[in-house]
């Protein structure tokens, strides 16, 4: 893959991350504020968000001739599930020091981001 290719699937996986991190955001502040504790909004709103960019992912960031839904799903959602204990294990890491559940969470998604892109494009999708 060309540099100028990659730079462009990066920037369509960052766009769909920025998506995902919107579902992420709102429905963590959602929840939390109906009266759920941070951890379970976290786990709950990183749930919902990873299904999204899942299917944004297949079909825009890192489709070559077709996608396979079927064949992407479980390894999908094995990366994404390591990438979410990444997400997790961050936020409770600097919930508190920092003083800020927004940026923790903001913290906790821009490292696991790295680490789901790197998992999906080298083992799910193999591109």
């Amino acid at each position: 893959m060309s540099t100028r290719s990659l730079v462009s699937q990066l920037a369509r996986f960052l766009g769909v991350g920025l998506t995902g991190f919107v579902i992420d955001v709102g429905t963590t502040l959602l929840l939390v504020e109906l009266g759920s504790p941070p951890w379970l909004a976290r786990l709950v709103a990183i749930a919902v968000a990873m299904v999204g960019t899942w299917l944004a992912n297949g079909r825009f960031t890192f489709r070559r001739g077709g996608w396979a839904p079927a064949a992407t799903f479980v390894p999908y959602l094995l990366v994404a599930a390591a990438a979410a204990a990444v997400n997790l294990g961050v936020f409770l890491a600097l919930f508190q020091p920092l003083g800020s559940m927004l940026l923790a969470v903001v913290v906790a998604t821009a490292i696991s981001m790295i680490v789901s892109f790197a998992g999906f494009r080298l083992l799910v999708f193999g591109r």
